[in-house]
């Protein structure tokens, strides 16, 4: 072989040699970007709720492809672990890295029947699973059911479509918005919603007629005070879920939950309807709270999560008592007393639930300076941004 063959097969075995590597870069970034596409697919589920009886459900799930597994995510109590229960013996709900996913032992599956018993235990920090009325009707919240789904490896998101089916002569409110992927409570029960001038009311039966004026009387003050600070309304109004258990036990519980364009009070023990000035504070403060947190998520309009959580509940807490200040719904001298109370409580507790309200409170206070003012420029630059609350932006906001 001259010289010249020589060096012209070095050039042709370096130019395949390029060639190959080319096509396997080529190869790699295509499989990649298939891998992409793939994973923002999402998969399709109907889910079909029947309510089988009082205490029995069943959440039958139907998807469009069949699937590896459906991860939930964080459990929510026990309500996972204690309630469902596969009729397919090959099904299980495993935990996989603090998550809680539905799968089948043999592999891929394409739909799957859960058995659901009622479920009662409080959930601190996320929506209770059930609320339950004391006429025996049901908030479900929808949002536990639903998840992201894997294909051959690839996570892919889930887009739900629900379907219910109550008890004969049952009353269903079934959100059109849950079918757009917003995660909200669904009722079952024999109560006929109530439009009010204050919301679509699903009240309790045994909702005594103080409570009813509070709520009636609180939400509007604070609804036009809100309106009027933030410049900014709700783009409807909230259907409000008003339930009450267990009176037949001492004592008394009473928590609340916002969603978009639903409010959540759920009332226990045989203290918390008595009608006393220390319970119509503490039902007219909960329902500023949860007030305030629709009013906070306005701009937010995935409705995601906060952050940092002491800018969402030290931030509603700050709201709640300067606006029932200068509604009159709470005397200087209860907003002062409640206000040194959970500075206090931040200084003392090591709870990291409390310490998101109370401590998140007292940073709110530290800044010296109009708390509605101040949110209402976060609102303003949340809006005018895109991007959630942070302490970067309030730092930004207070400088201005």
């Amino acid at each position: 072989m001259n010289r010249f063959s020589l060096i012209a097969g070095i050039i042709l075995c370096v130019s395949s040699l390029y060639s190959k590597a080319a096509d396997t870069i080529s190869n790699h970034a295509a499989k990649q970007q298939g891998e992409q596409a793939q994973s923002q697919q999402a998969v399709t589920a109907t889910i079909t709720i029947k309510r089988l009886s009082k205490d029995d459900w069943e959440f039958d799930y139907q998807f469009s492809q069949e699937i590896d597994a459906l991860d939930f995510g964080p459990p929510v109590v026990q309500f996972r672990q204690d309630a469902w229960k596969p009729s397919n013996p090959a099904m299980k709900i495993a935990n996989k890295a603090g998550n809680e996913v539905l799968q089948h032992e043999q592999g891929r599956f394409q739909r799957a029947t859960i058995a659901v018993k009622s479920y009662h235990p409080f959930s601190h920090n996320q929506y209770v699973p059930m609320i339950h009325f004391s006429d025996g009707g049901v908030a479900l919240f929808l949002g536990h059911l639903t998840g992201q789904v894997s294909v051959a490896g690839v996570n892919r998101p889930l887009k739900t479509q629900f379907i219910a089916h109550g008890l004969p002569g049952e009353k269903i409110v079934l959100p059109q918005k849950a079918q757009e992927g917003v995660s909200l409570f669904a009722y079952f029960g024999p109560q006929e919603p109530i439009i009010a001038s204050h919301g679509i009311l699903v009240l309790d039966p045994l909702t005594p007629t103080w409570m009813r004026e509070v709520l009636a009387t609180t939400t509007e003050r604070v609804t036009a005070s809100y309106a009027k600070s933030f410049e900014r309304i709700p783009s409807e109004p909230a259907m409000i879920f008003f339930a009450i258990r267990d009176l037949h036990l001492k004592g008394y519980s009473i928590s609340g939950g916002a969603l978009p364009g639903q409010l959540a009070y759920r009332l226990a023990g045989n203290e918390s309807i008595i009608d006393k000035p220390e319970s119509r504070n503490r039902f007219t403060y909960m329902i500023a709270h949860e007030l305030a947190h629709i009013w906070q998520s306005i701009p937010n309009r995935a409705w995601a999560s906060f952050p940092e959580s002491w800018i969402n509940e030290g931030g509603a807490d700050a709201i709640t008592t300067e606006t029932l200040l200068i509604t009159g719904l709470w005397s200087k001298q209860a907003v002062d007393q409640f206000e040194d109370k959970l500075i206090k409580e931040c200084d003392d507790t090591k709870d990291p639930v409390r310490i998101a309200y109370a401590c998140g409170f007292k940073r709110f206070k530290s800044y010296n300076t109009d708390v509605l003012q101040l949110w209402k420029k976060l609102m303003d630059e949340s809006d005018r941004s895109s991007t959630a609350y942070n302490e970067s932006m309030i730092q930004t906001v207070l400088r201005k």
